[in-house]
This record gives C-alpha cells, structure tokens and sequence, in this order.
C-alpha cells in the first residue's frame, strides 16, 4: 500500500513531524498501520504519540499539518560548582555569589571567620532522541579553587586561620597579613617583599621594587616600578611604565588607565579610562568598556571590551582575542610527556618479547625471568594509568582551547584604520572609520 504521508525529522533528532504528500488525496479514513509504517521506515521508534496517531486517522482533514508526531528528550548539562560567600552580602543582587572581578572591595576578617562555602556541581541528566539513541549530558564542573594562605578548607567550608583581609582569585581563597606604608614610596622604607597584602596609601614613584605573597593596593600613582602579587594588583590611579616597570599579577590588574605600561595577569585587567602604547597580557578577559585603546598591544585568553580603539593618526594598535599561553605550554608539556611515555612503552615490550622468547628456548622461563617479566608488567600497568590521566588533561585542554575560540571583541565606539584584530592565526586588518563592532570566530 503506497503511503500518503510524510515523515519530516530535524537536525538534532528530537522532533518529527508528519504531513500528507498530497491532501487531497486522503479519501475515507486513514489506517494506523500506514503511519505505523512510516515511523518504521524513518527509524522513529521512541516519543512517538499515538494520540496524534488517532487524530489522523479518525479526522485527517480537521488536523493541521505539519504535526509534531514524535518528540525526543533533550540532554540536560549539569551546573557547575560555585562560592557562596560568607563573608559580605551582595546588596544589588541580595545573594551571596563571588563576584571575581569586583576585587577592589577587600574586606577584613578574624581568625575562625567562614569566608565560603561550596556549592556542589550537579550531575547532567542523559536524553534520548527519537531513534531510541541516548544523548550524553555533561555533568557540573566541580569547583579548583583551593585553601591558599592561612585558609583551611573542612566539609566544603573556607575559615580564617588569622586576623588579615581576605584575598579572592579564581583558584585561591587566602587570607594575609597585611604591610602599610602611609603616604608615597620613598627612600625610607625602599623596596618591599612581604608575604601578605602590601597598601601603599600614596603614590610609587619610578624605580621601585614591590612584591607581595597577597594583594597589592596603591591609592594613588605607580610610575615605571616593578609589581608582583600572587594575587591581585589594584591601582586607584594610573599606571604609567615609560617602557620601564612593569606590573605582574596571579589575580587580576584593576587601574584607572595605562601608559606606555607592561601588565600581566593570570585573570582579568580592567582599565577605567584609557590604554596607551601599552602591552597587556590577561588569562582571563580584558575589560575597558569606557577606555580608548591606542598604540601597543592587547592580548587576552577570554573576551575583550573597550569604547574605542586606535585614533586619526592611524596609531598601530593589535588585539588578540582567545589567545591562551598557559594553555598552549601546558598542552605542549603534556604531548612531550606523552610521547616519553609511548617510547617508554616500546622499551618495556622489546624486553618482555626478548624474555619470553629466551624462554622458550629454555622450555620454561626461570625465577628470575618470571620475576622480571611480572615487574615489566606492573611498570606497564602504572605507565597506562599515568597515560589513560594525561590524555583526560589532554580532552580538558582541548575543551578549554575550544571555550577560548567563543570568545569576542567587543568595540562600542570608533574603530581606526592600521588596527589589527586576531583569533588564533587567523587576522583582519581595519582599514577605514568603521563604528560598534563585534568581532568572533566561526
């Protein structure tokens, strides 16, 4: 029996519909074993409605087609690990989430103080399409911040360990005792190298050496000085290099603008004015949504914002979106270790082959060899273990290196000509005034 109806399927497999190929042909009732049939052909064998089944064939004409005849359930991804924090409560939003990049607000806490709680990630939940498949889920990223300085961590719980101000990153909660000079950097107390927080309530003029196991906290001027901080480097002020100092951070960089600067940051930089003929690295993204750009170089491993960039004078200034090192070196490591470990492999079967075939020219292999072969083997099973984790940090590079390519840039004001913009390998030269753009990778 010819069928008058026909199945249609999307993309993903989670939807069909069923429509007559000619309408006017449906004469009479329609037989269930017809539709039956179709489903049949077109693989369709879950989520099917037999009530829409009966529709059509007791009333072909009063249905409206296409209709949904068979719906599968989608994948549900689980939700990643976050911080409950403990230790302020978030007036805008009346909750108690980490903001990571409002690292200006550093509050001061007292020994056995809960700083954060965990809140756990969830598992996802599988699907299945209408051809019966399942649809994997991803479950809920688990949370990798961990109890960095005078932080222990019990039952998912962050406490103080002293009295000190409380210092977030995206991988380190730690609290730090805290260096205070009141007033400029000078002569009198020169270079600084303390364990914890160091807050200069003043400016730091050019030449001067800071590096703190903490945060770092300027309330005024950083002129052509070198700062490093485990953590975060705030300025409320500029920071001005000449080409000279440089600021280093394993948290974000936080200033008011940059000046022919050198900063890098294991997360974010976010600038509140303007960034000239300066050279900025950040892990995480670059944020200046009100901040011209002009001259030098921005690269950044997320997103960046700005207002505007380059100006009439056609000032070279390039932009580097998704662009990790850290992921490319630890990649890298990761193949060359892996590649020590296949040769490993062959070494440890040329031996094996080599005892079991002395062996059996002897017609049963001695003590000592079966002792040395057992060991092969156990060496062999512990290089499988150590390979079987390197190729899962392989996938999760490679997943990362994939989250990294979805990141934009994002320019709200004027675009200059002799601006360059790249994704990976891949670059687009600006050669005329052109206003509000997105760029991103497809």
């Amino acid at each position: 029996m010819e069928n008058l109806f026909q199945l249609l399927v999307d993309a993903h497999g989670l939807s069909a519909w069923i429509q007559p190929i000619d309408i006017d042909e449906l004469n009479g009732t329609v037989q269930p074993e017809m539709i039956h049939k179709l489903l049949a052909d077109g693989k369709v064998i879950f989520g099917v409605s037999e009530e829409v089944i009966q529709r059509i064939c007791k009333e072909p004409f009063s249905v409206e087609y296409p209709i949904p005849i068979a719906k599968g359930v989608p994948a549900e991804n689980g939700s990643d690990a976050y911080l409950l924090n403990e230790v302020s409560f978030d007036r805008k939003t009346g909750r108690k989430g980490f903001n990571f990049r409002d690292v200006l607000h550093i509050p001061s806490v007292t020994q056995g103080q809960l700083l954060a709680s965990v809140i756990p990630a969830t598992p996802g939940a599988s699907g299945k399409n209408i051809f019966g498949k399942l649809i994997p889920a991803k479950d809920g990223k688990p949370l990798r911040v961990k109890a960095g300085k005078s932080v222990f961590v019990n039952g998912g719980k962050y406490y103080s360990l002293l009295d000190g101000q409380v210092s977030f990153t995206q991988n380190s909660i730690s609290v730090n005792p805290v260096f205070e000079v009141n007033g400029d950097l000078d002569l009198k107390t020169g270079n600084i190298n303390f364990v914890g927080n160091v807050v200069i309530r003043g400016n730091v003029p050019a030449g001067y050496e800071i590096i703190a196991g903490g945060d770092i906290i300027v309330a005024g001027l950083v002129e052509g000085s070198f700062l490093q901080a485990d953590n975060n480097v705030l300025v409320t002020g500029g920071i001005s290099g000449s080409h000279k100092g440089s600021v280093i951070s394993g948290g974000s960089v936080q200033a008011a603008y940059l000046n022919q600067a050198n900063v890098k940051a294991e997360q974010d930089v976010i600038i509140q004015k303007s960034i000239l003929h300066s050279y900025v690295q950040a892990v995480g993204a670059i944020r200046c949504r009100e901040a011209l750009v002009i001259g030098g170089k921005l690269q950044s491993g997320s997103d960046i914002e700005i207002k505007e960039l380059g100006n009439h004078l056609y000032t070279k200034t390039e932009l580097l979106a998704g662009n990790d090192s850290n992921v490319h070196n630890a990649e890298e490591d990761l193949l060359n270790e892996s590649a020590k470990l296949h040769e490993s492999f062959k070494k440890l079967d040329s031996i094996e082959v080599r005892l079991t075939e002395m062996a059996k020219l002897t017609g049963k292999p001695t003590d000592e060899q079966r002792i040395i072969i057992l060991k092969q083997r156990a060496t062999k099973a512990h290089l499988q273990n150590k390979l079987s984790k390197l190729n899962e940090d392989l996938a999760e590079l490679e997943r990362e290196k994939e989250e990294k390519m979805n990141a934009s840039i994002l320019i709200y004001g004027q675009i200059y000509p002799n601006t360059v913009i790249h994704f990976g390998k891949y670059s687009k030269v600006i050669q005329q005034t052109v206003k509000s753009l997105k760029f991103h990778f497809l």
